[in-house]
């Protein structure tokens, strides 16, 4: 689990990527039968713009969830450039990731693949380092949520925002990497912070969504 969350890790924060309207970053490299989705982290004054237009949106498609405004313009401003690579019938498994902004946007994407491509629906995954929550008012359990991963270093503060207070909800699974208290909850965020935990492998258990804030 270590070894590979840290290649996760590290093929994120390394990546060259695309930019788009709405200031979306994405790169793809694909692995024979296996692509792998990258998201950047936040990236400038207008990706923090993004990620502070929290109000809820329900998105086009049938049966969505509503979910985080600022990250779904951003997704959406994505997706026409990655469509056809992820409608690809030829690829037999995706790997989605991203770091903090990043995270949000491979949940979202995550929820599209998991639709979209219902002949690969178990083998999709996604990770999300550091990665704030996206839903709004919806139920944590669902099905589709069970191989996407959220990575928490410490009480690294991103990733209990927006708050449960505000009605948003966190999906998947949390992973707790790192001593609780090794950092403050912004310094946990931190690249090197994340790097410097994933290394250490200490203190790492699932523990589900225990989070209050």
């Amino acid at each position: 689990m270590y070894e590979k969350l840290l290649f996760y890790f590290m093929k994120c924060v390394n990546s060259e990527y695309h930019h788009t309207e709405n200031n979306g970053s994405f790169a793809l490299q694909r692995e024979g039968k296996l692509l792998y989705v990258l998201f950047e982290k936040s990236n400038g004054k207008a990706d923090w713009k993004s990620n502070l237009n929290f109000l809820p949106q329900k998105t086009d498609e049938p049966n969505a969830f509503c979910c985080h405004r600022g990250f779904l313009k951003v997704w959406e401003s994505i997706l026409p450039y990655i469509e056809k690579e992820l409608s690809d019938k030829s690829i037999e498994k995706i790997i989605i990731i991203g770091y903090s902004h990043g995270g949000a946007i491979a949940a979202l994407c995550h929820e599209y693949l998991y639709k979209k491509r219902s002949d690969i629906q178990n083998n999709i995954f996604s990770y999300g380092f550091g990665a704030p929550r996206v839903y709004f008012g919806i139920k944590e359990s669902d099905e589709r949520w069970k191989n996407h991963t959220v990575i928490r270093n410490g009480k690294d503060i991103v990733t209990y925002l927006p708050p449960k207070l505000l009605f948003y909800r966190d999906v998947g699974s949390i992973l707790q990497i790192g001593k609780e208290f090794s950092y403050s909850p912004i310094e946990a965020h931190k690249r090197e912070s994340y790097e410097k935990s994933l290394k250490a492998n200490c203190n790492t258990s699932f523990f589900g969504r225990k989070s209050r804030l």
